[in-house]
């Protein structure tokens, strides 16, 4: 039975909990203490580990995870911090003879930062490759949690700027569109680097415009609370302070320039009676000046152009496109942009309907198993449609699809003749829905058209062309394609499904991709011992050079459920392609992909034939001299037979060959080995060695429920 006191409530009202007295809980404080000491000494070691998190050379603290920190996104921010400091390396070696520039390092924006784990890596991993990092979170606490961080990790106040507003308002209005273009020769200029005689000077502007950003914070912070009169400044820094102000005046306006004429004038007066004794000293002297004057115009270039963004990052919950509209009409003609994508469902097919409006193009279902790369290839679609219509370019230097997300460096230019390329880089797929066959369409192709419009009249005096005359130059004429695909598949019968349109053309720069990998191999001499996923980096960075610019590929098991028959090695059809003289390799995410520029009909009839000559020979065993059933020893075989191919006469094979009467009916069950093989006796010897065989090895999870995790809400 329960007493009246313990029963002490009505029915409908909610029970309230009891909490002890502090008399009771001083009292058994005393016992607690005398029995467990050593208990409560490691809960508050774990209690102060789980108040900060470690990652990297950075600590940040996310008391009672208020923060959204996600641990499956490490090997994200580690990858970036290669990506960028191999831009650097990349730069540098593109402009090494390029006298009238000087690299200042890069200029970061990061819009979407919740945590700031990745803006604060940045900032004190990488010193001398980033002039300065803009951190964007719409989160009020989460920027004040990235201000606090900033300043637990000794970050310099001049290296960071804190801004919290929306993204998409972000880069409007801190958009150098007009004023930036006009210039021509920035368009030249690449990123993280300055003229020495010409230093883009929109300080005016940014004034304003961060002046506009305060205004629309402080708007956003009473709309949402509509009694909350007093403005916390703690938040952000969107506004020019009286720090930034003194420091645009007196150190920019009055450095560099008096010094430099001062230095000048002393030269000259010195020199005027020189002899040629003291030809050495002068020359020593001009090195010290080009020094001071270098060292002057990083120190301008670093205050002034510190908003002129060079790489826009973008990792935001779910999918990127709602703000890459206002990414890509950024007003620099020449810069980077590193994108995350995580809603991997859309991609893969889950919902056709919903990936039609989202990115324009209709996705197979999870039948289709080159999906991991079909589905980069319609986010680079949906990426080059929008920047044509600013007339920019989008050229790819890394695309990877790893774990639950798409990760992509994409390098936006200014370039309206590049921008018609885009109808030759689109292409329809069309997938037959019984078989694994694919075909893929290209909407146009460009044909080149040389004028060579030289008047034969030429001026008396110097022979030139006249003015009026246009120069030689090639032009292209951009026509629609054919489709030379008919309504059923020809290998099978099948119906045809129309995927697309996707992105057909390169998904690498592997110039760059080479001066990546030679980074990781040599982390140590660039300071970047923090990077623990090295590893895993490297074997996707190897697996990614060794790809064949070919769109989609085959998956084997598909082709073998397909028709629910036994598996061969892989090596045997790789064997044969690349005696065909066909280009082979794998796709780095999944390891039984067959890529290949061989046509659809040639590796369906390649397919064929090693299955009629494996199941010919294991039957045929005392027909044919020193054959083995194991299909290790019958490419060892084949060596051997090549030899004497102009001697002894190669055995014809085909579905009649075939002794198990019970796999022969099998397969003439299916309209697919009906159809006879060009290739009578194929060749599957070792006789030509794949040379890239880099392939994606798997990691078990650290954790449950390792992936992306539920979206962040504000803190109330």
């Amino acid at each position: 039975m329960i007493h009246a006191k313990e029963n002490n409530w009505k029915k409908g009202s909610k029970r309230k909990r009891h909490f002890k007295e502090d008399d009771d809980k001083s009292r058994n404080s005393h016992i607690c203490n005398d029995k467990n000491e050593e208990g409560n000494n490691t809960k508050e070691s774990t209690n102060s580990l789980n108040k900060f998190i470690y990652e990297g050379s950075v600590k940040i603290k996310n008391k009672k995870n208020h923060i959204f920190y996600n641990k499956a996104q490490v090997f994200n921010r580690d990858m970036s911090i290669v990506l960028i400091k191999a831009l650097e390396i990349f730069m540098k070696e593109k402009n090494k003879n390029n006298e009238k520039i000087i690299f200042r390092g890069f200029n970061i924006i990061e819009l979407l930062s919740a945590s700031g784990m990745r803006s604060i890596r940045y900032a004190k991993e990488l010193e001398d490759t980033i002039n300065h990092i803009t951190t964007n979170d719409i989160d009020k606490y989460a920027c004040k949690q990235i201000k606090r961080n900033f300043i637990r990790n000794n970050i310099k106040k001049e290296k960071y700027t804190i801004l919290c507003n929306d993204a998409n308002s972000v880069m409007n209005i801190l958009n150098v569109d007009n004023m930036y273009i006009k210039k021509r020769n920035n368009k030249k200029l690449d990123i993280g680097f300055t003229y020495i005689n010409n230093i883009n000077n929109c300080i005016d502007y940014f004034k304003e415009a961060f002046k506009f950003l305060n205004f629309l914070t402080n708007y956003n912070r009473r709309k949402h609370n509509p009694l909350e009169n007093v403005i916390e400044h703690d938040s952000d820094s969107t506004t020019f302070l009286s720090n930034d102000d003194e420091i645009i005046t007196t150190k920019i306006d009055n450095s560099g320039e008096d010094e430099t004429y001062i230095y000048e004038e002393k030269y000259d007066k010195n020199n005027i009676h020189c002899n040629e004794q003291h030809n050495r000293n002068v020359e020593d002297e001009n090195k010290c000046l080009d020094d001071i004057k270098k060292k002057d115009i990083i120190k301008k270039s670093k205050l002034i152009e510190r908003y002129m963004f060079d790489i826009i990052d973008i990792d935001p919950y779910g999918s990127s496109i709602e703000y890459l509209e206002s990414c890509l009409k950024y007003g620099r003609s020449n810069f980077f942009i590193l994108i995350t994508n995580t809603d991997m469902r859309i991609l893969n097919g889950k919902f056709p309907d919903v990936s039609f409006y989202k990115y324009n193009s209709m996705i197979f279902s999870n039948k289709v198993n080159y999906n991991n790369e079909f589905s980069i290839r319609v986010l680079f679609y949906k990426i080059k449609i929008i920047a044509s219509k600013y007339k920019k370019c989008i050229i790819p230097f890394i695309s990877i699809n790893i774990d639950f997300y798409i990760r992509l460096l994409v390098h936006v230019i200014d370039d309206a003749l590049q921008t018609k390329d885009v109808c030759i880089d689109t292409g329809m797929v069309y997938q037959c829905n019984n078989c694994s066959s694919f075909h893929i369409n290209p909407m146009a192709y460009k044909k080149d058209v040389n004028h060579l419009s030289y008047d034969q009249n030429h001026n008396e005096a110097g022979g030139d062309a006249n003015q009026n005359c246009k120069n030689a130059f090639t032009s292209y004429k951009y026509k629609s394609t054919k489709l030379n695909i008919s309504k059923i598949c020809e290998e099978c019968g099948g119906d045809i499904l129309i995927g697309g349109p996707i992105y057909i053309g390169k998904l690498h720069n592997e110039d760059f991709l080479h001066t990546c990998i030679s980074l990781l191999e040599n982390l140590e001499q660039y300071n970047l011992n923090t990077i623990k996923t090295r590893e895993r980096i490297l074997i996707n960075f190897r697996c990614l050079k060794q790809e064949i610019n070919i769109p989609l590929y085959y998956n084997l098991p598909s082709l073998f459920r397909n028709f629910k028959i036994c598996s061969f090695s892989r090596k045997l059809l790789v064997n044969a392609l690349l005696n065909l003289n066909y280009e082979v390799s794998y796709f780095h995410k999944d390891p039984d992909s067959v890529k290949t520029n061989a046509p659809n009909n040639v590796f369906m009839d390649i397919f064929r034939a090693i299955i009629f000559k494996i199941n010919s020979k294991k039957k045929n065993s005392n027909q044919l001299q020193n054959n083995k059933t194991d299909q290790n020893n019958l490419t060892n075989n084949e060596n051997q037979n090549n030899d004497n191919s102009s001697v002894q006469t190669k055995k014809i094979y085909s579905i009649d060959t075939i002794k198990d009467e019970k796999l022969k009916e099998k397969l003439l069950s299916y309209q697919f080995f009906k159809k006879n093989t060009s290739f009578e006796n194929i060749n599957i010897s070792n006789f030509k060695k794949e040379t890239n065989t880099h392939k994606l090895f798997t990691l078990e999870n650290p954790e449950p429920f390792w992936g992306p995790m539920r979206k962040h809400y504000e803190k109330n």
